[in-house]
């Protein structure tokens, strides 16, 4: 990738840098009630063939009491990239999301391609005209397809199916809500504005995972043979992907850390096979930290569920007391604040 890519990247992505650079277990967020459709209003800027769908409540997870303890042990330059990022785009990841939804779209392996394919959609307060100003200084290309400006860049990896690079994207679909990703995802998240069937709350298997979780305020659902095929996975791990067909993690994030982990199995002899082998590696976990009291309530936290059929789920809890344990354990100073400059005796008059 060229420094001009990076620098297209960079400008059109910053808001997609709190949901990436977090990840699942720390940035995930909040579901709105029952009473409405499973899952976030965002859900419906998903395409109908999304293959792996996760959805993080920015603005929740920056006020909870554990995102404030993990603030602390935040590396300085961190703090810089924030900064630059609210000096250079107007963004401030601390206030103005609210919440992304990410997906990765199943259609690249229809015909048997590796090319990855989706997008990222945010919501929260920008300054659309700076960041359009700066995307076209540069490099971006200005295209329109159904009335929506896109800007476009080829900066990621060369399709073999074509021979060239994929183009990078990002649209403003309204002025509070972002999408960027490959420039024939968004063509589709542009489409799904326009007819609702072609959105995700048409595909009954996707939509019956995310009932699943969506009673959690942290979540991912997907399946096995899609991820197994974009993400690039070791050949040893990929080779089990087959007895697998459905995952999905779905969490709570406040003080600590809740969470449920679940795998759908091909049938139900892949199912025990795959209990056995999680049973051991939690029970080995469990001895190894016997010894370790600032990884011993973590680890007697981590269950293995009482699961039938093809359903095999692990639970935990990282509760408020085991990360400050950890805190203490691994000898991490906390940052403190800047003292305050010392002030000047005044010079009295003659």
């Amino acid at each position: 990738m060229t420094k001009r890519t990076r620098y297209f990247v960079m400008g059109s992505v910053g808001f997609m840098a709190v949901a990436l650079t977090v990840g699942l277990a720390a940035y995930y967020g909040g579901i709105r009630g029952f009473a409405e459709p499973a899952g976030p209003d965002e859900l419906n800027y998903v395409a109908a063939d999304a293959a792996v769908v996760a959805y993080a409540n920015v603005a929740d997870l920056m006020k909870s009491d554990f995102r404030q303890q993990i603030k602390a042990l935040e590396p300085a330059d961190q703090e810089q990239g924030q900064a630059e990022l609210k000096n250079t785009l107007g963004i401030d990841i601390e206030r103005d999301i609210q919440y992304v939804v990410a997906c990765m779209l199943a259609s690249p392996t229809i015909d048997g391609g590796s090319a990855k394919n989706g997008y990222v959609v945010a919501r929260g307060t920008f300054n659309r005209p700076l960041i359009e100003a700066f995307i076209r200084e540069k490099g971006g290309i200005e295209r329109t397809y159904k009335d929506k400006t896109m800007f476009v860049h080829q900066g990621g990896a060369v399709n073999p199916a074509t021979g060239t690079a994929d183009e990078m994207g990002i649209t403003f679909i309204s002025n509070e809500v972002v999408a960027l990703g490959t420039a024939t995802a968004l063509q589709k998240v542009i489409d799904v504005q326009g007819d609702a069937s072609l959105g995700v709350r048409s595909n009954g298997e996707v939509m019956k995972m995310i009932e699943g979780v969506a009673s959690g305020n942290a979540w991912v659902v997907g399946r096995f043979d899609v991820l197994s095929k974009q993400a690039n996975l070791p050949p040893a791990v990929q080779s089990q992907m087959p007895q697998l067909t459905w995952f999905s993690a779905t969490g709570h994030v406040n003080g600590g850390v809740a969470g449920t982990v679940t795998v759908e199995a091909r049938d139900e002899e892949a199912a025990k096979n795959l209990r056995a082998v999680v049973g051991g590696f939690i029970g080995l976990a469990k001895m190894q930290a016997a010894s370790k009291p600032e990884l011993n309530a973590l680890a007697q936290s981590i269950n293995l569920n009482a699961d039938s059929g093809t359903t095999v789920s692990v639970s935990f809890t990282v509760p408020s007391a085991a990360i400050e344990a950890l805190k203490a354990a691994s000898g991490v100073v906390q940052k403190q604040p800047k003292p305050a400059p010392e002030s000047k005796p005044q010079t009295q008059p003659k």
